[in-house]
């Protein structure tokens, strides 16, 4: 039997009916680790008492009560009803019964009667009928809690309950909350999204607010009165505080498993929640959405035909991996509308659909081990609001043929891949030589549908990365059971043998070595560009006419065999609209007027120097099986950056494919594609292309399409790694789109620390910060040997910059990010997955960076702490 006067959270479970709503979601307030006054419920069994006494609380429990509080050395108390139905499903019960305020100890047996006899009010009566409860719902407990003279109080909701409810909402005023739940007092409001950053804030100019009368004699003990003139029109929360609310919301959303609504209120800087309700109304489902690592390969603004190539191309290459991996025929048909739907084009910017991702990922065996190995692998963790239900147990066939296809990837790798590679290679010959020749621009988009089935090779490199995430994976575990930290990883997973990405700017250091008189060579090569077109089939040949007849034959011939090799690298170079350095002269001569300036890169690391000695010792059949799983992981690793280049490739295929189908075009219906250029021509989507060779569209239509898009490129150039939408809705309807939401956020430096993040890469350097955005900003900046590179991410191009710098800091990012990995091959110090490092670093006039602790300080200030991620 329930006791009458309840202070246990232990109680409370099994007699959820005799405390109420409010009370129990109080208790468990508590035990979710949240800031509650103190306070004590009178159960329903004090209530049916107090009925059969004349409705008069009995002596015993009066004195009960009394000698409770008294502990407490308050000096005023809310005391407030917990219906047994209250925030139920059917019914919130919100206003039916009094609430007190400011009650002094000498008066809470009279709020306390007042309470209990406000059950049987008129309006409770009424409200019983009109929801057809029953009698016994009509049970009522109180809660008796310390009050606080709160400065600012307020109201938050997880889902927003007007405008877009994928954003949290916070209300709030100065004073007491009773003026912001009743309606009566100006509030200020902010909108954050459900990874606790604020979105936008909507400040009023407040007029009134609810404090306590200390004159009053009796109930009620408050009244509103008018704000000092001098607090009217401020914020009456600062961004820490407002996300602190926000925090606090989430974390009860998450453990009741329900949109939730809070009231709460702030004391002397500490936030107090005072009561939390599930919101009963039935809200649309969220899907959520992640560009982690994809913005690596898709920074920014994406075309159409690019965001339509990569949602083929991933769809086409997951698919394999699933096949090859032994998944059922039934298990991929379940998993089709998920490849279908991997990534997502939100306002012209690429995400991972985090629902279809991590449905992809549990349909492989190891469950929600995989995807939390796949988020170590790209960054951030697993997001505990995507719930994936129902997957199939696997079969012993698939488990099978899943450890077959394992062992044979890990037992064969070198061999495999050199496979791979080669077919690439010929693949890609092959299908260049065919768009060079090829005369009907119709047969184009067919080949290049032909190509996109052919890149399910791909899958490869999936399998390679579910390689690193395995043998990471080991290597932590077996570091931990040895008392080594996670940190020491970095240091073990440099790759021995140098990898691709850097080939291309050890390329150009010679090329620039072997320019005589570069001041004379940049003139010819600028003067020559102009008569250059990037639709040509040789943009360069009037440039090379120009060198050699400038007596710089010999310089000619490098940089053609330079482009010959790395010519379809580029800025962005898995942007299809991103033209390469051999379709863009331009871009070319602004890389290499930038190199022949600065003085040559001294960061590369030298791998015939000796060694430090290795950061982790373990002996006997640890230390061999150590060996073993490092060496391995390296190979992985350094395979994951070659078959970018492999990658980086064939996107340049399908570029020089699409640009020959603009010249055909510009060719064969001059009156409709002479004024099309090439980025209206990327504003179309393969599918358009397809059914213009499929006889669907005419070609007058073609180009009218590639006009009405031509805008394409004049969307928003600022996306955050995460966010959620109704499920369904629109991707223009995402909130950081809207013209009238503006992202906002502010941030405290505390004891020096200007961010913390993942050490990737050792070493402790001072430097400027430079924040940017795009790596050709760099170009400004003749010498970065005294910079550190502050940006969101990069990819394979932004090496040519990386290598100037005296360290690295990142948004986003993991050990196995492309950050990561340059880092530690150039021997830079390196940090990833700094939260807002743009932001917060790019108006420091000074930085220091640990790349061992992950820690970014003001100058003149001690590191220490453990890593840790912002």
């Amino acid at each position: 039997m329930v006791r009458v006067l309840v202070t246990d959270y232990r109680e409370q479970e099994q007699n959820a009916a005799m405390l109420g709503g409010k009370a129990l979601h109080l208790f468990r307030l508590k035990q979710w680790g949240l800031q509650v006054p103190p306070f004590v419920v009178l159960s329903a069994q004090a209530f049916f008492q107090w009925r059969s006494n004349n409705q008069a609380l009995p002596e015993s429990i009066k004195e009960e009560l009394e000698k409770h509080i008294a502990k407490w050395d308050a000096q005023y108390f809310a005391v407030r009803s917990s219906m047994a139905a209250e925030d139920g499903a059917e019914a919130s019960y919100a206003g039916m019964m009094d609430t007190f305020l400011f009650v002094p100890a000498s008066q809470i047996i009279e709020a306390v009667n007042n309470c209990f006899g406000s059950a049987d009010s008129k309006r409770a009566q009424i409200y019983h009928e009109k929801h057809s409860q029953a009698r016994e719902h009509e049970s009522a407990a109180v809660v008796i809690q310390e009050m606080i003279p709160s400065e600012v109080s307020g109201v938050a909701f997880s889902r927003a309950p007007v405008g877009d409810s994928s954003l949290c909402y916070v209300e709030s005023a100065f004073g007491l909350g009773e003026g912001v739940v009743s309606g009566t007092v100006e509030v200020d409001r902010f909108y954050a999204d459900r990874w606790e950053n604020l979105v936008a804030s909507y400040i009023a100019q407040k007029e009134t607010m609810v404090t306590h009368n200390r004159d009053a004699i009796r109930s009620p003990h408050t009244h509103q009165v008018e704000v000092p003139m001098n607090m009217a029109a401020k914020a009456t929360l600062d961004p820490q505080m407002a996300l602190e609310v926000v925090r606090a919301t989430l974390t009860i959303e998450r453990n009741m498993r329900c949109p939730a609504d809070v009231e709460w209120a702030t004391h002397q800087g500490a936030l107090y929640l005072l009561q939390a309700r599930p919101i009963t109304t039935e809200l649309p489902a969220l899907e959520y959405f992640i560009d982690t690592n994809l913005s690596e390969s898709y920074p920014g603004l994406i075309s159409p035909m690019g965001a339509s190539f990569v949602r083929r191309v991933y769809e086409t290459v997951h698919r394999r991996v699933g096949a090859v991996l032994g998944l059922s025929a039934k298990r991929q048909k379940i998993n089709e509308g998920a490849y279908q739907t991997l990534i997502a084009n939100v306002g012209g910017h690429l995400y991972y659909n985090l629902q279809s991702y991590y449905r992809m990922l549990l349909s492989v065996p190891g469950g929600k081990a995989t995807v939390d190995n796949w988020h170590r692998m790209i960054g951030g963790a697993r997001n505990l609001d995507v719930i994936i239900d129902n997957v199939d147990e696997h079969s012993k066939g698939e488990l099978l043929s899943y450890y077959a296809a394992i062992i044979n990837l890990t037992l064969r790798h070198k061999t495999i891949f050199r496979k791979f590679a080669r077919q690439k290679n010929r693949q890609l010959v092959e299908f260049l030589e065919y768009f060079r020749g090829e005369k009907d621009p119709k047969e184009i988009p067919k080949a290049l549908d032909r190509a996109i089935e052919e890149a399910s090779d791909f899958a490869l490199t999936s399998l390679n990365d579910l390689l690193i995430m395995l043998s990471t994976r080991k290597i932590v575990d077996l570091l931990g059971r040895h008392g080594y930290p996670e940190t020491v990883l970095p240091e073990l997973i440099v790759t021995q043998e140098g990898i691709e990405s850097l080939k291309p700017l050890a390329g150009l250091e010679s090329l620039c070595e072997s320019i005589v008189d570069p001041k004379r060579f940049l003139d010819t090569f600028r003067a020559a560009i102009d008569e250059a077109d990037s639709t040509s089939e040789q943009p360069y040949s009037g440039i090379y006419t120009a060198l050699v007849q400038a007596g710089f034959e010999n310089e000619k011939h490098c940089v053609e065999r330079y482009l010959e090799v790395y010519g379809h690298r580029c800025f962005e170079e898995l942007k299809l609209e991103s033209l390469a350095f051999s379709q863009s002269p331009l871009e070319f001569f602004r890389l290499l007027s930038w190199k022949l300036k600065v003085p040559k890169a001294t960061a590369l690391s030298d791998r015939s120097e000796e060694k430090p000695s290795a950061p982790v010792q373990l002996t006997g059949f640890s230390g061999w099986w150590l060996k073993i799983l490092t060496r391995f992981a390296q190979r992985t690793i350094a395979t994951r950056e070659e078959t970018r280049f492999i990658r980086g490739a064939y996107f340049g295929l399908v570029r020089t494919a699409l640009l020959a189908m603009l010249r055909r075009l510009k060719r064969d219906y001059p009156g409709c594609f002479c004024e099309v250029d090439v980025q209206d021509f990327f504003g179309l989507t393969l599918e358009q292309l397809l059914e213009f060779a499929d006889g669907k569209t005419s070609a007058q239509e073609l180009a009218k399409q590639a006009k009405d898009n031509s805008q394409w490129a004049a969307g928003s150039k600022v996306f955050p790694e995460f966010f959620c939408r109704i499920l369904g809705a629109n991707g223009k309807d995402a909130w950081f789109l809207r013209t009238d939401v503006a992202g906002q956020q502010s941030y405290e430096i505390e004891n020096g620390v200007l961010g913390t993040g993942l050490g990737a890469s050792a070493g402790r350097v001072e430097g400027i910060p430079l924040a940017i955005s795009d790596p050709r900003e760099a170009f400004e900046v003749d010498d970065l040997s005294e910079y550190i590179l502050v940006t969101k991410n990069t990819d394979p191009a932004w090496v040519f910059i990386m290598a100037q710098c005296a360290g690295l800091v990142s948004e986003k990012g993991s050990l196995l990010s492309h950050t990561a990995i340059i880092g530690r091959e150039l021997g830079i110090p390196t940090v990833v997955g700094v939260k807002n490092a743009v932001s917060r670093l790019g108006s420091q006039e000074h930085i220091v960076l640990d790349g061992n602790t992950g820690i970014i300080l003001a100058p003149e200030q001690e590191i220490k702490g453990e890593n840790s991620t912002a």
